[in-house]
């Protein structure tokens, strides 16, 4: 019989949209542990293809009482988009050639959404930098708005990425077009 404190073993799912992440590896920084203490472990995931709505990671909870049978926790693990983002420099001219390329309605996405905090525009660069994306200065004739360039990276593909984010701070509302 496993001892549960020390022989961890996990199971991943992913669920929704093609549930295509995959575990590529786990590693646990501790080889035995006590009662209480802390366990640290690294997951190292790839994108398949798409993405997936979460990943569950299943952690063993120890052995039901009398039966023998281990009992698993279930755990959302928040898999972002980000993970899999790297940023890409190009000039104005690179961006609107390839902005006017993306014609077909299943290129684009577009959401017009309300401001819910005050509309700052460092904390908007700041989050905007945080999903992976290169943020480029000088390419939208308006200076309010941010423009983006990126990579999403799969097993299958890469996936080129712009973004376009126009803030309207007279409505509160924003208009985000990928």
């Amino acid at each position: 019989m496993l001892d549960p404190l020390t022989s961890i073993k996990m199971k991943v799912t992913a669920t929704g949209v093609g549930k295509k992440t995959s575990l590529q590896k786990m590693h646990n920084d501790a080889t035995g542990s006590r009662p209480s203490q802390r366990r640290k472990f690294r997951v190292l995931r790839e994108l398949l293809a798409g993405l997936c709505e979460f990943t569950r990671l299943a952690l063993p909870s120890g052995f039901g009482v009398g039966s023998g049978v281990r009992q698993f926790i279930n755990v959302k693990v928040p898999v972002m988009i980000s993970h899999f983002f790297s940023g890409v420099a190009m000039t104005s001219d690179d961006f609107f050639n390839r902005w006017k390329q993306l014609s077909l309605p299943q290129q684009e996405a577009q959401k017009i959404f309300q401001a819910t905090t005050s509309m700052d525009t460092e904390i908007d660069k700041g989050k905007l930098i945080g999903f992976g994306l290169t943020l480029l200065t000088d390419v939208d004739p308006n200076p309010d708005n941010f423009v983006g360039a990126g990579i999403i990276h799969t097993q299958e593909s890469q996936i080129g990425c712009l973004l376009r984010l126009e803030p309207s701070k007279n409505a509160k509302m924003y208009r985000l077009t990928l």
